[in-house]
């Protein structure tokens, strides 16, 4: 059984867009919106070595009812570089396609 440290809410801002990914109802992570709010959030699981997982969140009043809330975001493996948050909530099912590494930046930030 994993024993992961989770972490609070984070976020992501995408690079070349430079706005903030959110995780949509279908279970898409796109990086189009220009504020933080609650579908801008996951959650981040450090495993340690420099590997994480992100859970994708959604508003107190919607957790429940999108399809994508609370489940574990995974690199679909396509030449179109999907990354999707459809793979369950169990953390001790997660794979290789669930793990992404973590690399730090100038300044000390760290990018997911």
């Amino acid at each position: 059984m994993l024993n992961p440290a989770p972490r609070a809410s984070s976020y992501i801002k995408g690079d070349s867009s430079g706005k903030y990914c959110r995780n949509d109802n279908s279970g898409l992570i796109k990086c189009d919106v220009d504020r933080i709010g609650a579908h801008e959030k996951f959650n981040v699981i450090e495993f340690g070595n420099g590997k994480i997982a992100l859970r994708g969140r959604g508003t107190e009043d919607t957790y429940d009812k999108a399809a994508s809330a609370g489940k574990y975001c995974s690199d679909e493996g396509s030449s179109d570089g999907l990354i999707k948050c459809n793979q369950g909530t169990d953390v001790n099912k997660l794979g290789g396609w669930e793990m992404f590494a973590v690399t730090v930046q100038g300044g000390g930030r760290r990018k997911h």
